[in-house]
């Protein structure tokens, strides 16, 4: 009777591999002497893997718009899924972030991840601009000029009105109707100009389509992808938002904005699963970033490494396990900014109670030029608001601005008031000219 034939993947060497991987994506040059079974190489026993995966993974459904391209695959090792509840955790309805966010949402919400991931997408999509230029429109200090600033508000306007969509389905319909807002005012003969050297600007090119299908039929299968319909039911919503993210990347559906339309689809997907905050946490901004070798000291892997092409389906595991760990990363920074930020205004307006010169009317004028910096405060409003005379409004709105708080601008033909640039550091110091005003009567 012969000898039994021992199965390698049945080893103890093997059995290490599997536990690694389970741990973490665990890429081909990660495997070591002790995780190979005897008479194996790393070829060998990196494919045995790879089988693993796609019996245990998740696959990508792209395959429904082309049969030119391997499948793709994705397993969700402890990294990964620690990654996404963390992320879950912190953007879900109801967290500390979700309140923050919708505290200050109505004053212009604006987050530096937030511009870099706008001026990321403008550069994608080929309308590049500059920060400064970003910010000043996310703030409502001037009407945006040009394409690149009218996208920018568009898309800042949609941001803030995803609640209005929460109970609508994801239907081509609806995906046409956003591209529409995001195009409002922006004439049709206006093309973008693509920077060939920018990483994944093409990102789509690599997949050899073959058929070119149709945008009702891309739409189509876009809402399939956006509702669930084409993956398995336990992949987490963050993953699928990523996938629901991707399909614009790859398949260009519209003439022009489609990196910007995936990140409205893919957010809407998200407000609509529970995590309203993550509307504002960078998804291009990261993985372009990682493109182009600024994290290297953050994530383990390269950006060219992170993909594992194989002979019956690519592993994109290690991909998307480095965007969650960055993403994760620019979460926690966003909140402890926010929380940051709220510290300092309600410390600013416990200083407001603090300075006796000052009446009810400017008290309350203050603390809402410290919660929402872009208000501005007209003269006729503010003495129709509060009952009082004229001569009263115009001295209430004036001693704010010559004891430094508000600065006077001129709009439509009427003197406007805005919260000074340093109006916390002037409440919290206890220095301001107003102090010192008071001090000399």
């Amino acid at each position: 009777m012969g000898a039994i034939a021992t199965d390698p993947t049945n080893t103890e060497p093997f059995a290490r591999l599997l536990h690694a991987a389970s741990r973490h994506p665990l890429i081909r040059r990660e495997i070591t002497p002790d995780m190979i079974p005897e008479g194996w190489d790393v070829q060998r026993t990196w494919a045995a893997l790879m089988r693993v995966r796609g019996a245990q993974g998740f696959f990508t459904p792209y395959l429904v718009l082309t049969d030119t391209h391997h499948p793709e695959c994705i397993t969700v090792p402890a990294s990964l899924q620690a990654s996404l509840a963390r992320i879950g955790s912190i953007t879900q309805h109801g967290s500390r972030l979700d309140t923050l966010v919708g505290a200050y949402q109505d004053c212009r919400f604006i987050t530096q991840q937030y511009i870099d991931e706008i001026l990321t997408n403008l550069r994608l999509d080929g309308f590049p601009t500059d920060h400064e230029t970003v910010r000043a429109v996310l703030v409502g200090e001037r009407e945006p000029l040009g394409t690149a600033e009218t996208i920018t508000h568009n898309f800042h306007e949609i941001m803030n009105a995803l609640g209005d969509y929460e109970g609508r389905v994801i239907c081509p319909a609806l995906i046409r109707e956003m591209y529409v807002r995001l195009n409002a005012g922006i004439p049709q003969n206006v093309a973008p100009i693509i920077d060939p050297t920018y990483p994944v600007n093409n990102y789509h090119d690599e997949f050899g389509m073959g058929a070119n299908p149709s945008l009702d039929r891309l739409l189509d299968v876009e809402s399939q992808l956006a509702r669930g319909e084409l993956t398995e039911a336990e992949m987490h919503p963050i993953l699928l938002s990523m996938l629901v993210n991707c399909f614009f990347w790859r398949f260009s559906p519209f003439p022009r904005l489609n990196n910007f339309m995936g990140c409205i689809v893919s957010r809407l997907f998200l407000y609509q699963h529970g995590f309203p905050a993550f509307r504002y946490v960078p998804k291009a901004w990261l993985y372009t970033e990682w493109a182009r070798g600024n994290v290297a000291d953050v994530i383990p892997y390269r950006f060219d490494e992170a993909v594992a092409a194989g002979d019956d389906f690519d592993d994109y595991t290690a991909l998307y396990d480095s965007i969650m760990r960055l993403m994760l990363m620019s979460v926690e920074s966003m909140a402890a900014d926010l929380e940051r930020r709220d510290r300092a205004d309600h410390a600013a307006i416990a200083a407001i109670d603090a300075v006796p010169w000052l009446n009810a009317r400017q008290r309350q004028i203050l603390r809402e030029a410290i919660i929402k910096p872009d208000t501005t405060f007209h003269i006729k409003a503010h003495e129709r608001r509060f009952g009082i005379a004229n001569s009263t409004s115009r001295k209430d709105l004036a001693d704010l601005r010559e004891r430094g708080f508000l600065t006077l601008g001129y709009e439509s033909s009427v003197y406007v008031y805005r919260a000074s640039p340093n109006l916390r550091e002037l409440l919290l110091a206890g220095t301001t000219a107003g102090h010192q005003a008071a001090g000399r009567a």
